[in-house]
């Protein structure tokens, strides 16, 4: 795995720890948001499962992952806007929801 490194930023009398720097060998590649920041950090510590919420359209409900694996690389096609891509295969129970899905057409969430 590439190195990373967390990025503290001073708040007030205190520090945020929400962001995270990606490297390849030589330089920063990638700096993630706090959002992808918390997904690195559950798929990097091989966490056994988590939890995840999920919106489309206007349908939302949360999933409990398990089991769950990933490969990743950066594309640099682009140099000044560097993408870290992510292939994720998971499995999840869907534990929350507004809605009932019992009956659902489950295929157009699978993406």
């Amino acid at each position: 795995m590439d190195p990373y490194l967390p990025v503290i930023r001073p708040l007030k009398e205190t520090y945020l720890i929400d962001r995270v720097a990606v490297f390849d060998k030589e330089k920063i590649k990638a700096i993630l948001n706090p959002e992808e920041t918390r997904i690195f950090n559950e798929l990097s510590k091989k966490i056994r499962n988590f939890d995840i919420e999920t919106k489309k359209e206007n349908v939302q409900f949360a999933l409990n992952m398990n089991p769950f694996g990933y490969s990743y690389q950066f594309d640099e096609r682009n140099p000044s806007s560097p993408k870290l891509m992510m292939d994720v295969r998971i499995r999840g129970i869907t534990e929350e929801s507004k809605q009932t899905f019992y009956n659902s057409q489950w295929g157009r969430y699978k993406e």
